[in-house]
């Protein structure tokens, strides 16, 4: 019989899965082959089917099953109908050629789509509903995946932000099941979500493969069946541009042709943006995004037209974006598409530098992007205009050279080198430096980066005066100037002066009369009796004379005079500092003064003087007041003096009246007063001396006008008088004579002096045995209670001494006052802590104690008040205690713990404690009168007498667990000194707080209800209590104390057990156990009793009935 198949045969595979398929036949077996061919029939040549390997031959027949491919790309056919070919291919016949296939079997109808679809969608937008779609057996079931690396490929390729694995749908478009119906999509997006299924991938003028999968679950390798094309239009990525700061920015891009030869559309819109998508547009990017009209160009400008590009150089994203009906691409979000990179060079605008005059001017550093040598700097008034700089005048752009940089420093770095800056006619300026790269060749218009703001500013030791121009003007004595855009100048520090041109605060030092104080760091007038005659950062270390004093500020000797009381009586440059008693005094001649001064003159109307004078003492004022001006009224201006015995004073002022000062000043002055100018002489140093009668008062001297009538002298008319008999005057001015008083007290005197012009007070005499008590005092009066008199002058006693009555006559009548007693030496002494002395006396024994109860730390105590009590229920072992500490007493606030059931046994810390005293617990929340006893607790609570120096405080309960088993809590610690007089005779007298203590133990009237006869084990509550453990014990009893009790045949000693959430269980009978109750109904009940699980004593703790 000849081996051959049966042909007819209809078999169906799917594309994109390995195809197995048995057949019929006449003594078929293993070895035999298979092939498909896209030929009408067997017979003659044949045509080989696309997409599978060995020409579409299967592998060798095994037990009768034939198979193409091993993996989903090894059977990738189009859908369709194909003939099935067969080949024995034993005894001789070799199948390695289509053309040997030539025995007919039948038909194989492979399910799967053609591989000729084509599609097109756009960059940025949604690609659904694409159609038509064509194979055979498709369904809604398929899915298809975009490929850039061909079918079968193991990696998904992402389409778009939701679509990641580039997977497209295959869905029904009507009701009706019809392969005509069926379109692809890719997802449609649902932005207001945050769903974004627009496609982000490149544009591809060949097309992305387009692959099949007809499984019902997809993996990546399983799209191995080609299913077409899919051309994504739009920009290509990877583009990259290039625009400038300051000029036109025009970008051409390139785009994929659609089916028709276009690629980009005029309305196509592009934006740069940090990333594509993102918001919002770039500060500076004219007109936000750029809208081309020949589909190649996109030229950026505003509404108006103007097109200067002044965004921040860098590197930013082009982002494309194309109008259609769901975007206007109007806002930052719709540019979603990345078409490349573009690079904006040039420099960071508005960057400030800043340079001074008298210097070299170089700007370095200059932040930007593609910067390079031979980019310009053009100095403008502002940018893109003609308005010229003061400083730059030429309008003639500076050019960037290299940077000499380190070896290792790969950066280019340039510099721009705008020359000395001078200083003569120097008026400060901000200036636009206006950028053009070298590329451009700009004209001055086009200069329109503004890449810096250059502040030209007055250098160090000038400052900017403004009047009515602004020029740089020399830092004057007493101030200094920085230099530097504010172009400020400040005044040294008070009490401190500079020379000319000072910089810095550094420059200020101490002017004379004023000495620097290290730890304030400032400079302070020299103290009374002291001066300093040099400017600089020293101390005061000058002294005045013997006798002398100075008032504060004093820059030298010639500043002392003689102190208060005392007139010098020598003409010569020594002192003699003589009393102004009662004696007569001869004063000397007046003295001479050393001043600075210059003079000058103002050109204004005489007649203005009135209205100028107050604004010109307001304008030459000095802090220190040193100075003295004196304006005169001549015929045609007016003249003024300015004097100083500081030389420093005098400078500072006199470079207030240098020309350009003088007019910044006078311009700010109402009306023609605004106009007028001044000249100054040169300063001069001269001395000076007040005319006869006259004299200089005590302190510094500016002018003659400083002139006063002398010692013993008063005005008369427009000179100087001596002093009327009855009447004295002990100072230099311009007050009168002051008579002397009327003895008064009932004496009938009068005082008088010896002599006309009399100097002091101390001329004028009272009665002997009384005293006056000031120099304008009319009584004479006895001497006063704490002071002793002689020769009519009142003397006070000695320190902490009083008299015990008026008229004290020596010193030997001063006693100690109130608080101290005589020493051995006669000095008074306080009284020690813990005593006092209410009366006056010499004698240590009027110093009395503090009692017992009372203490005091005070030294010189007056009063039994300063014995401070004990608290309540406190005392001190002896009376004289100095301190609270000697207060016996316990420290509050202690915390303590105890079981209940056993003995009770606490240390505490106290002031002065020792054996005997007691400890109560109270349940009260404090310790008063009203203090409440604890239950179950022996003796109301109280414990035994304290021991170990009153520190152990025990209440027994080992013999007898009754004696301290009180509910589980916190109670009150209340203590009781148990002393005489603070016996503790019941729970009232325990006052005194010590803390709390923690009773570890059970709650009382716990109330539990059990059946006889039956386990008493379920029901039962929460067992309740303080620091409680489940290793605790409870029993049952008839009497807590007591002997056990049987309660059931299984649980003879009525004991219970706690669970892990305190649940009481007196049992769980079982098969060979029982647990119901035995004991007698009682309506009493049966006490329950708890041990606590550390302890070894007996169950002692009554919880109830």
């Amino acid at each position: 019989m000849c081996i051959r198949p049966q042909d007819g045969l209809d078999l169906q595979c799917t594309s994109g899965i390995p195809c197995s398929v048995t057949i019929s036949g006449f003594s078929l077996q293993d070895g035999h082959r298979l092939a498909l061919t896209e030929s009408d029939s067997c017979q003659g040549p044949l045509r080989a089917v696309s997409n599978l390997p060995d020409e579409g031959a299967s592998r060798d027949a095994s037990e009768g099953v034939y198979v193409w491919g091993s993996t989903g790309s090894e059977f990738a056919p189009e859908g369709g109908a194909y003939q099935v070919c067969w080949c024995a291919n034993i005894h001789g016949i070799v199948c390695d050629s289509l053309q040997l296939f030539q025995i007919p079997v039948g038909q194989l109808q492979v399910l799967g789509p053609s591989s000729t679809h084509f599609f097109w969608c756009v960059r940025g937008r949604d690609c659904t509903d694409l159609q038509k779609l064509e194979g055979v057996g498709l369904s809604s079931r398929d899915q298809v995946a975009l490929r850039s690396a061909g079918c079968g490929s193991a990696a998904f390729q992402q389409v778009s932000p939701k679509n990641v694995n580039g997977i497209a749908n295959i869905t029904n478009s009507s009701d009706t099941l019809n392969e005509s119906n069926l379109t692809l999509s890719f997802g449609t997006s649902n932005l207001q979500q945050g769903i974004d299924y627009r496609v982000s991938v490149n544009a591809n003028e060949v097309g992305h493969d387009l692959c099949w999968c007809g499984r019902g679950s997809c993996n990546a390798e399983d799209f191995a069946v080609p299913f077409g094309k899919l051309r994504v239009l739009g920009p290509f990525a990877g583009q990259e541009a290039r625009c400038m700061q300051g000029q036109t920015c025009q970008v051409q891009l390139e785009g994929a042709l659609d089916g028709f030869g276009v690629s980009l559309l005029a309305g196509d819109r592009l934006t740069f943006l940090f990333e594509c998508g993102q918001g919002p547009f770039l500060i500076g990017l004219p007109g936000q995004y750029a809208e081309t009209s020949d589909a190649v160009s996109f030229l950026f400008r505003d509404a108006s037209g103007a097109h200067l590009f002044a965004s921040l150089p860098g590197i930013y994203t082009m982002c494309w974006c194309r109008p259609h009906s769901s975007t206007n691409c109007e806002a930052a979000s719709d540019f979603q598409v990345l078409a490349g990179l573009v690079r904006v060079t040039g420099p960071l605008l508005g960057q400030t530098f800043h340079c001074q005059f008298s210097s070299l001017c170089n700007i370095s550093g200059l932040q930007g992007s593609g910067l390079a040598v031979g980019d310009e700097l053009l100095p403008m008034q502002e940018c893109g205009t003609s308005s010229l700089s003061a400083t730059f005048p030429s309008a003639q752009p500076f050019y960037a050279i290299s940077e000499p940089t380190a070896a290792d420093d790969l950066a280019d770095k340039i510099t721009f080198n705008l020359g000395l800056l001078p200083l003569q006619g120097a008026s400060p300026e901000t200036v636009q430096l206006c950028w053009c790269p070298s590329s451009a060749k700009c004209q001055m218009s086009e200069y329109r980066a503004a890449a810096v703001h250059l502040q030209i500013s007055c250098p160090p030791g000038t400052y900017e005066l403004v009047g009515r121009s602004r020029t740089c003007q020399a830092c004057p004595p007493g101030s200094y100037c920085p230099g530097g855009p504010d172009g400020r100048l400040e005044h040294c520090p008070h009490g401190s002066t500079s020379p000319v041109e000072s910089t810095a605060k550094q420059d200020c030092s101490c002017r004379r009369g004023f000495g620097w104080d290290s730890q304030l760091e400032v400079c302070l007038p020299c103290p009374a009796g002291s001066f300093k005659q040099l400017v600089g950062n020293q101390h005061c270390d000058a002294q005045c004379p013997q006798d002398t004093t100075s008032s504060a500020g004093a820059i030298g000797e010639l500043q002392c005079f003689c102190a208060s009381g005392k007139a010098d009586t020598d003409p010569s440059p020594a002192f003699s500092c003589t009393d102004l008693t009662a004696s007569l005094v001869e004063m000397p001649r007046p003295a001479e003064a050393a001043i600075f001064s210059f003079t000058g003159n103002i050109h204004v109307e005489p007649g203005r003087l009135p209205e100028l004078q107050p604004l010109l003492e307001e304008y030459v004022e000095s802090e220190t007041g040193r100075a003295s001006l004196s304006v005169v009224a001549t015929s045609v201006d007016v003249r003024y003096t300015l004097s100083s015995y500081e030389e420093e004073a005098v400078r500072e002022a006199h470079a207030k009246f240098l020309a350009d000062p003088f007019e910044a000043w006078a311009i700010k002055l109402p009306g023609e007063l605004a106009l007028i100018t001044a000249n100054s002489a040169a300063i001069t140093n001269e001395s000076i001396s007040c005319p006869e009668t006259w004299n200089f008062p005590p302190g510094p001297i500016r002018s003659l006008a400083d002139c006063r009538c002398s010692y013993g002298m008063e005005p008369s008319a427009d000179l100087c008088r001596r002093c009327p008999l009855g009447t004295y005057k002990g100072m230099v001015g311009t007050s009168s004579c002051t008579s002397c008083p009327e003895a008064g007290g009932g004496l009938n005197l009068v005082r008088t002096t010896l002599r006309e012009g009399a100097v002091s007070a101390g001329e004028c005499v009272c009665p002997a045995g009384y005293m006056s008590p000031d120099s304008t005092n009319s009584d004479c009066q006895p001497c006063e209670q704490g002071f002793f008199c002689f020769g009519g002058r009142q003397e006070p006693c000695p320190p902490l001494t009083i008299t015990r009555a008026q008229a004290a006559s020596s010193v030997t009548d001063c006693i100690c006052e109130q608080g101290f007693f005589a020493s051995v030496s006669g000095v008074c002494e306080p009284c020690a802590p813990g005593r006092f002395k209410p009366e006056a006396g010499n004698a240590e024994s009027d110093c009395q104690t503090c009692a017992a109860g009372t203490w005091s730390n005070t030294s010189g105590a007056t009063s039994h008040t300063a014995c401070i009590h004990c608290i309540p229920g406190s005392t001190t072992k002896n009376d004289t205690a100095t301190e609270e500490d000697l207060c016996i007493r316990p420290l509050p606030g202690q915390m303590l713990r105890c079981t209940a059931g056993r003995t009770c046994e606490v240390r505490i810390a106290g002031h002065q404690l020792h054996d005997g005293h007691r400890m109560a617990l109270t349940s009260s929340s404090g310790c008063s009168s009203a203090n409440q006893p604890v239950p179950n607790v022996a003796n109301e609570g109280v414990s035994q007498p304290a021991s170990d120096q009153g520190q152990r405080y025990a209440w027994q309960g080992d013999t007898n667990a009754m004696d301290f088993a009180p509910p589980g809590g916190y109670y009150s610690l209340c203590w009781c000194a148990d002393l005489p007089g603070l016996s503790c005779t019941s729970l009232e007298s325990f006052q005194i707080e010590a803390g709390r203590l923690e009773v570890v133990g059970p709650f009382a009237n716990h109330d539990f209800e059990c059946i006889r006869g039956m386990d008493c084990s379920s029901g039962l509550k929460k067992f309740q209590g303080q620091g409680l453990s489940t290793s605790d014990s409870v029993a049952m009893k008839a009497t807590c104390g007591a002997g056990s009790l049987e309660i059931s045949l299984a649980n003879t000693h009525g004991l219970g057990n706690l669970s892990d959430d305190f649940e009481l269980s007196f049992g769980v009978s079982g098969a060979s156990e029982n647990f119901g109750l035995s004991i007698d109904a009682d309506d009493r009940g049966y006490q329950l009793c708890w041990c606590g699980g550390t302890a070894g004593g007996t169950v002692a703790r009554a919880l109830g009935c």
